[in-house]
């Protein structure tokens, strides 16, 4: 499950138009030399990019897509 901020911030984005995002990615976050607490670690990148192309998908008429739902991530 990803973070709810990162995972909200970023979907809203994509959403809106967004063409890219920035995401910092770190395998020890602690270890950084910059960004540090606001990286994901790789562990998020499958279900991170997954959430990505779900919201920049088309709405299927009759169906709905929740902006804050990482129950698929």
């Amino acid at each position: 499950m990803l973070p709810l901020a990162t995972g909200s911030a970023t979907g809203m984005g994509v959403v809106a138009g967004a063409s890219m995002v920035l995401v910092d990615f770190h395998p020890n976050p602690a270890a950084a030399l910059c960004d540090g607490p606001q990286a994901l670690t790789p562990e998020y990148l499958a279900g991170f990019l997954t959430y990505v192309r779900r919201m920049g998908s088309p709405i299927i008429p009759g169906h709905s897509r929740a902006l804050c739902s990482m129950e698929f991530c």
